[in-house]
């Protein structure tokens, strides 16, 4: 572990030295400006004017460990040769299900990257190394303005350090990265590769160019065909060999659950939530687009529209942040402001979104993946990507399904509302978007 440590310390001040130089065909420099300049969601906003995170980050780190070595830890199949890097604990198992089932690979360990731990005798000895490190860093947070990334760099160089160790001592070879969203997913697949293990990247079915447009690994499973579009365009700085065609992970479980689930009542449109008030409240960093702004935008067309419109009913479709117990009356309070005397319905905390598409006949939001799982599912979706100069990209058949003013939301919905969901994607020459003839394909690039 020590000198798997060490080496990635060393691997740390070779991606600073390639970030000064800024030569974009250096892989290392694709990996330093993640790790130096990305946004993070471990930590928030507020924190990148904290001019003490690092000294608090390096004492976070040395609470964290000697909570023991299966801390953070799944094992499941020992004869297997693969490991899947995770963040939280909670969907462990849902994780391990759906990449041993799209990958016809059987799970060694599932690692939840913020749990990770040594044993108490292990912890001293990684103190020590690691303290010039941390002294460094917290210095370096007094006066840098990228302070949120210099912080969290104490606990990324150990869990990557962690994770290699972990592979190398159970002799795995095989990683499946299921957080490549953060900033240090390349500095992992860098380390990973050196070491000859193979590197595989799930990105959520969200556009690649919110988190992923700088990618390094042997392999990526994609789950939209707008993913091959961005691999395309993307592809100087989306550095990848072998791109899989996975589908959307939360909508795997449901193909068969819909076939015999037609839509319980037409003019019904449902409003798939972001979140995004909450987020903003709570200070989380923004990823360069204003989805707050763009989803209470929405609210007021659809409000306008219910108006004019009577015989449309409006189903709110709650973000699992806006059903949290502490959260859940503000939720209603907010949606009330927005659509003011329209009337409309929520999902209650018990009724999944992915288990109810059928309740509505469109779906309309500004930005959420849920639309992916809504699409492979075989139900119509209506973008407002208001403000997005990046989404969807030129000539992408999402497009089609796009509205940035009240009198282009209008217009979608005439148009599709009585057309069938497959006449829908057919018209839009969007079925590669459904479970109908989503082939699961490997693209060779």
């Amino acid at each position: 572990m020590i000198s798997d440590l060490k080496h990635t310390i060393h691997n740390y001040y070779k991606a600073r030295k390639a970030w000064r130089r800024a030569d974009i065909n250096d892989d290392l420099y694709l990996v330093a400006l993640c790790f130096f300049e990305n946004m993070s969601y471990r930590l928030f906003e507020d924190d990148k004017n904290d001019r003490l995170i690092g000294l608090r980050m390096a004492f976070r780190l040395f609470k964290r460990l000697g909570k023991g070595s299966d801390a953070g830890v799944v094992r499941k199949d020992d004869s297997s040769k693969s490991l899947i890097v995770g963040g939280n604990m909670k969907p462990a198992e849902e994780i391990i299900r759906y990449v041993a089932g799209n990958s016809d690979d059987a799970i060694h360990t599932y690692l939840g990257k913020d749990f990770i731990s040594v044993t108490p005798s292990m912890k001293w000895k990684i103190m020590w190394v690691m303290l010039p490190f941390m002294l460094r860093q917290s210095i370096a947070c007094l006066y840098k303005p990228n302070r949120i990334n210099l912080a969290l760099a104490t606990h990324e160089l150990f869990e990557i350090a962690y994770i290699i160790w972990y592979m190398k001592s159970h002799g795995l070879d095989t990683l499946y990265d299921w957080i490549p969203y953060e900033k240090d997913s390349n500095f992992l697949s860098f380390t990973a590769m050196e070491r000859g293990i193979v590197v595989t990247k799930i990105p959520s079915s969200g556009p690649l160019v919110t988190h992923n447009r700088f990618m390094l690994a042997q392999r990526v499973a994609l789950s939209t065909p707008y993913h091959l579009d961005e691999v395309q365009k993307f592809k100087e700085t989306i550095r990848v060999q072998q791109c899989l065609m996975w589908p959307p992970a939360s909508a795997m479980d449901f193909v068969d659950y819909y076939k015999d689930k037609p839509i319980q009542e037409a003019k019904t449109i449902g409003f798939f939530s972001h979140a995004s008030w909450i987020r903003k409240a709570q200070g989380h960093a923004e990823h360069g687009r204003n989805v707050a702004k763009a989803e209470e935008i929405i609210l007021g067309y659809l409000h306008r529209f219910t108006k004019d419109n009577p015989e449309y009913k409006i189903v709110i479709f709650p973000h699992p942040r806006e059903k949290r117990p502490d959260i859940v009356e503000r939720t209603k309070a907010f949606y009330r402001l927005c659509l003011g005397d329209a009337t409309f319905e929520m999902l209650s905390n018990e009724e999944p979104t992915i288990a109810n598409f059928h309740r509505a006949s469109i779906g309309i939001g500004a930005f959420s993946s849920i639309f992916y799982d809504r699409m492979y599912c075989g139900f119509k979706v209506l973008i407002g990507n208001i403000g997005f100069s990046d989404f969807p990209m030129r000539g992408a058949s999402l497009n089609n399904v796009c509205f940035e003013s009240y009198e282009e939301m209008v217009q979608l919905i005439r148009e599709n509302e009585l057309l069938s969901e497959r006449d829908f994607f057919d018209k839009h020459d969007m079925s590669g978007y459904t479970r109908w003839d989503r082939p699961q394909i490997i693209n060779n690039n």
